[in-house]
């Protein structure tokens, strides 16, 4: 039984001085699916003396900290054909990155000298096509040798293994070791359905992206259920999404101690004004006394 469900992503990009191709080959734009930044790699390969087309796949970084980060994907790579009613031409695998392992591709895609006698290459261009699909793990599985422990919200079971737990989560830790809970059956109390899953699945056993319609869920069960991989993935969503506004981050940095958070939100305090807007927001007088602090010392800057 294969605990895997899949969902995924289409690019389609567009290469072109193809003649001037070489051993030293040619990257497309970085796109980004998923918590992951990706780059298709064109380049020629020559074997027996018969030139190919080679095609490569690989992540440039990702939003995920956890040194053991790894990513069960399933990719679909095409060579579009540009001629009308002509056929493409595609090869698949399954394969596994991770920060160890971050390209994968096709050395002998497709001969050389057949991309423009069969219309692969027109006007100096190729098409290359990816279907990207990540696989997250499928908990109503109850998969042997795999699964010894069902964490139980509502209704709803999912089908767990105590090891990872344990290995990520403090407070499985000190449940199943320290108090040696025995039972089978973990009763999760006070969570939505959705938002349990979403927190799960973002660090068992591989990841979910995190998302502006999740990443606050996110970080109430990481300090729930004490786990500080998740936490530190959120406090790098936030570091990099502009979008949200600083008094949020300033809630954030302050509440769950976000270093790195509370460094680039001080940053943002450039001006008498936007201190005064800080001092005045709501949020200001939840601040601990030591974020308060750091707050009105900006105010030297400008002195």
């Amino acid at each position: 039984m294969n605990p895997f469900v899949s969902n995924g992503n289409t690019l389609k990009w567009m290469f072109e001085n193809v003649k001037d191709l070489d051993e030293n080959g040619k990257d497309s734009e970085e796109f980004k699916i998923g918590p992951t930044k990706w780059k298709i790699n064109v380049l020629t390969y020559m074997e027996n003396d018969v030139k190919y087309l080679s095609v490569y796949l690989y992540y440039v970084e990702n939003d995920v900290i956890d040194k053991n980060w790894i990513c069960q994907t399933d990719r679909t790579i095409t060579l579009v054909n540009q001629n009308e009613n002509g056929i493409d031409v595609s090869k698949n695998t399954s394969i596994s990155y991770s920060n160890n392992f971050n390209d994968w591709g096709w050395s002998q895609f497709y001969k050389w000298d057949d991309l423009l006698k069969y219309g692969y290459m027109k006007y100096d261009l190729i098409i290359i096509e990816v279907d990207l699909s990540f696989k997250y793990y499928d908990f109503s599985k109850n998969v042997l040798n795999l699964t010894d422990t069902i964490l139980k919200v509502k209704d709803t079971e999912f089908y767990t293994n105590k090891g990872i737990l344990c290995m990520k989560s403090e407070y499985f830790y000190d449940l199943f070791i320290k108090q040696n809970y025995n039972e089978n059956v973990v009763e999760i109390k006070d969570v939505e359905l959705d938002d349990f899953r979403f927190f799960l699945a973002s660090f068992y056993p591989f990841f979910e992206s995190i998302q502006k319609k999740n990443y606050s869920k996110l970080i109430e069960l990481a300090d729930k259920y004490k786990v500080s991989t998740l936490h530190k993935n959120c406090e790098n969503y936030l570091l990099k999404d502009v979008k949200i506004c600083v008094e949020k981050k300033f809630e954030y940095a302050d509440k769950y101690d976000y270093n790195d958070l509370m460094k680039q939100c001080i940053k943002t305090l450039d001006t008498i004004q936007k201190i005064k807007n800080i001092r005045k927001s709501d949020e200001f007088y939840k601040f601990k006394e030591s974020t308060k602090h750091l707050i009105m010392t900006k105010v030297l800057d400008f002195v």
